[in-house]
């Protein structure tokens, strides 16, 4: 299609080779707060009726989501402000289900 014809995945350009790298297409293709709220729920366990996630610092997510721990500080103050989560220590618990979009 589109008189692509290329020889190798090695030939073809980044964007054309799919889902190669989960981490590098997450941080092309998803906004910050979509990577950090998939963090949470990736590093969390059922407790009771709530989630809650290892240890995480916010410098710990945001070096996973590749973003500043100020970017990272805003969005969980800002779940934390709306009662979707809740911090003790460096523990997130996810109280509601997280909104969509941020």
């Amino acid at each position: 299609p589109l008189g692509i014809h290329m020889k190798s995945k090695v030939d073809a350009p980044h964007w054309f080779l799919g889902d190669r790298d989960d981490v590098r297409s997450s941080l092309a293709l998803e906004d910050v707060y979509n990577r950090v709220v998939r963090v949470l729920y990736k590093h969390a366990e059922a407790v009771g009726e709530k989630l809650v996630t290892e240890k995480l610092t916010q410098q710990d997510i945001a070096s996973r989501v590749g973003a500043t721990r100020e970017m990272v500080h805003r969005i969980l103050k800002e779940l934390k402000t709306g009662g979707y989560i809740s911090i003790e220590g460096k523990h997130i618990t996810i109280e509601k289900k997280l909104p969509p979009g941020w």
